[in-house]
C-alpha cells in the first residue's frame, strides 16, 4: 500500500514538471506589479507575431549594481514576452559580439561610460552597450534602453529605463514585423517652418513614420492618406477653404499638432535694435480651435526659470565683454509626470511662448497639461515690448504657478462647419459631420518645434549653443507625433511606474559592522531555534515510551 503510494506521488511530480516545463506560470507579488505585462501588450504579441524572432542583449561585462539591476530586468522582460510570442535569446562570441558593437558605433549607437569611486578610492571606467538587437532573420531594430535625462540622478534614470522597458522593447518590435508605417503631413502655405529648420524632428521620426510636405489642395479629401497633419510655426492667416479641409479631416478621425504662437515679434528687429513690438497673432484658426475645446491666449510668458543669454555689459564699445543673463522669454518649461508623452523626459526649451486656455465644457473629451511653466511665472498682455536694455526683473511680479503652454486633447470634437455653407471651390465633398473622434495637441510656441543652423546644417533639437545644453524639445515631439500615429496605444506603457528603493549610503557605512553580524547571524540563529525546536518536540514524544517501558 506504501509503495503505491510513492509510485503515485514520484508519477504526480514528474507530471506536474512536464506542465510547468511546457507551460510556466509566474506570480507576480511585487506591490508596482514590475513583472506583469499589460493586457495590451499580451494581445499585440498573440495577435501580430508570426514569425521567430531573436533577441540580442548587448549589456554585459563587468556591471555596477545599477547596470546589472537593468540587465537583470531586460533578460526577465524578454523571457515574458516570449510567454505570449515565438521570441528567443541568442548568445553571441567574443569575434561576434565584436562585430556587433562596430556595427551598433557606425550607425550612431554610442556605448555609455561609468565613471565610479572603487572601496579603495581609485576611479574605475566601464564601458557599456545599453542596447538590444532584435532580429526575425532579414532586419534588426536596436532598442535602446537606456533613459539618460541629466536632470535626473543616474540611479534614477535607470529606475526609469526599468519602467520603459515593456514600452521600449514593443516598440522594436512593432518596428520590425509592421508592415504598414503611417504617413505624418507637414503643411505648408502659410508661412510654416521650412523643411531645413524640421531636419533633426524628421530624422528622428525616420525610423517610425513616412514624412511628406506639401500644400491643401481642392480635395475635400487630400488629407486622408495621413494619419497625422503637423502645423508646424505657420505665420499667416488661413482661409476658410484650408480650415474646412482640416475639419473635415478631423471629423473623420485624422489627429493633428498645433504648434502655433499666440503673438507676433521680429527676433531680427530685437537683434539689431536692442528691442522689438509685440502683437497679437491673427491666423484666422481662433474660432476653429475655440470650437474643438482650446484657446491660444495673445499673451507672453515670462519665467524665472529660463536660459541665460549673453549680454555685452561693456561700457566701451571697442572692448566688449559678454556676461549671461537670465532671458525671461526662454522658460523651460516642466514636464507632467502623469502622461505618457512626457513622461521621463527633461525641460522643454520655448523662446517666446503663450499660454494655452481649454474652454467650454470639455463633455467626451480627455484633457491633459503636458507642459506648464515653474511656480514663479507671470504673463504679459499684448500689444507689448521685449526690450534688451530692461533684462532686471522684480522677483515679487512673478506669482503665476504652472501655466499650461501645451495641451492634449483626446475624444469627440465638434465641427466647426456644422451649421455653414461649404466653401467655393471645395471638390470631392461629402456630407458634413456634426462631430467626430479625433486626438489633438496644441502647443503655443513655434520656437519650440525649430531646430537651429550652423553652417548651414541643422543642430539638434533642443540644443541651445550658448549653454551647450540638450533640452527635451526632440523627445517631446517625437513622443506627441508617436501618440498621435498610434493606433495600438503602445506610448500608454511608458506610464508604468516602479518604485525606487535605493540604501543610504551613509547609514549603511556608519552601521555596517552591525549589517554583517545581522546577515551572518541571523540565519544561524534561525537554524539553532529549528534544531531547539526540533529536540525538545523529539525529547517530549520520546518520553511517554520510556516511561511505559520502565
Amino acid at each position: 500500500m506504501k509503495i503505491r503510494r510513492i509510485i503515485l506521488a514520484v508519477l504526480l511530480a514528474i507530471a506536474l514538471n512536464v506542465v510547468l516545463l511546457r507551460h510556466s506560470v509566474r506570480f507576480d507579488l511585487s506591490e508596482d506589479k514590475r513583472y506583469t505585462l499589460s493586457a495590451s501588450t499580451k494581445e499585440y504579441l498573440q495577435h501580430n507575431i508570426d514569425c521567430e524572432l531573436q533577441a540580442q542583449v548587448m549589456l554585459s561585462g563587468n556591471l555596477n549594481a545599477g547596470f546589472s539591476r537593468l540587465q537583470t530586468a531586460t533578460i526577465d522582460m524578454l523571457r515574458e514576452l516570449s510567454r505570449y510570442a515565438n521570441i528567443s535569446l541568442a548568445d553571441a562570441d567574443d569575434e561576434e559580439l565584436a562585430a556587433q558593437m562596430q556595427m551598433l558605433e557606425k550607425n550612431g549607437y554610442n556605448p555609455t561610460q561609468i565613471y565610479e569611486t572603487t572601496g579603495d578610492g581609485k576611479q574605475q571606467q566601464t564601458i557599456v552597450y545599453p542596447y538590444v538587437l532584435l532580429s526575425d532573420g532579414k532586419h534588426i531594430v536596436v532598442a535602446n534602453l537606456l533613459v539618460n535625462n541629466p536632470s535626473q540622478s543616474g540611479a534614477e534614470n535607470l529606475n526609469t529605463s526599468i519602467e520603459q522597458l515593456e514600452y521600449t522593447l514593443l516598440r522594436a518590435i512593432h518596428l520590425l514585423v509592421k508592415s504598414e508605417r503611417p504617413k505624418v503631413a507637414f503643411l505648408e502655405g502659410h508661412g510654416e517652418l521650412p523643411e531645413l529648420n524640421t531636419a533633426d524632428l524628421q530624422q528622428a521620426l525616420a525610423p517610425y513614420c513616412d514624412i511628406y510636405f506639401g500644400t491643401i489642395t481642392d480635395d475635400a479629401r487630400c488629407l486622408d492618406e495621413f494619419r497625422c497633419v503637423v502645423v508646424a510655426d505657420p505665420t499667416e492667416r488661413f482661409s476658410e477653404h484650408d480650415k474646412y479641409i482640416i475639419d473635415q479631416y478631423i471629423m473623420r478621425g485624422g489627429r493633428v499638432l498645433w504648434v502655433v504662437n499666440g503673438v507676433r515679434l521680429s527676433t531680427a528687429t530685437l537683434t539689431d535694435n536692442g528691442f522689438t513690438p509685440v502683437l497679437p497673432l491673427d491666423l484666422n484658426i481662433q474660432d476653429m480651435l475655440f470650437r474643438y475645446g482650446f484657446r491660444i491666449n495673445h499673451n507672453l510668458v515670462e519665467d524665472v526659470q529660463c536660459l541665460p543669454i549673453p549680454v555685452d555689459m561693456s561700457a566701451d564699445p571697442t572692448q566688449h565683454n559678454y556676461m549671461p543673463m537670465p532671458w525671461v522669454y526662454s522658460p523651460l518649461l516642466n514636464t507632467s509626470a502623469e502622461n505618457a508623452i512626457t513622461r521621463g523626459i527633461m525641460q522643454v526649451n520655448a523662446t517666446f511662448s503663450s499660454t494655452v486656455s481649454f474652454v467650454g465644457s470639455g463633455d467626451g473629451q480627455q484633457r491633459q497639461v503636458l507642459l506648464f511653466t515653474s511656480s514663479n511665472s507671470k504673463t504679459q498682455a499684448t500689444p507689448a515690448e521685449v526690450d534688451l536694455t530692461d533684462l532686471s526683473q522684480n522677483p515679487e511680479l512673478f506669482t503665476d504657478n504652472a501655466l499650461p503652454v501645451a495641451a492634449s486633447i483626446e475624444g469627440t470634437f465638434p465641427s466647426l462647419f456644422a451649421h455653414r455653407m461649404i466653401p467655393d471651390s471645395i471638390e470631392n465633398s461629402t456630407q458634413q459631420m456634426s462631430e467626430g473622434s479625433s486626438r489633438q495637441v496644441v502647443v503655443a510656441c513655434g520656437t519650440a518645434i525649430q531646430n537651429e543652423l550652423q553652417n548651414g546644417k541643422p543642430l539638434p533639437l533642443g540644443f541651445d549653443r550658448y549653454s551647450k545644453m540638450q533640452f527635451g524639445n526632440r523627445d517631446f515631439f517625437l513622443n506627441t507625433i508617436l501618440y498621435l500615429t498610434d493606433n495600438d496605444n503602445l506610448l500608454q506603457l511608458r506610464q508604468k511606474n516602479i518604485t525606487l528603493r535605493l540604501l543610504n549610503k551613509q547609514r549603511t557605512q556608519e552601521h555596517i559592522n552591525g549589517i554583517r553580524l545581522l546577515i551572518i547571524g541571523m540565519p544561524l540563529l534561525v537554524l539553532c531555534l529549528i534544531g531547539l525546536t526540533i529536540t525538545i518536540a523529539s525529547k517530549k514524544k520520546y518520553s511517554r515510551y520510556k516511561t511505559n517501558i520502565s
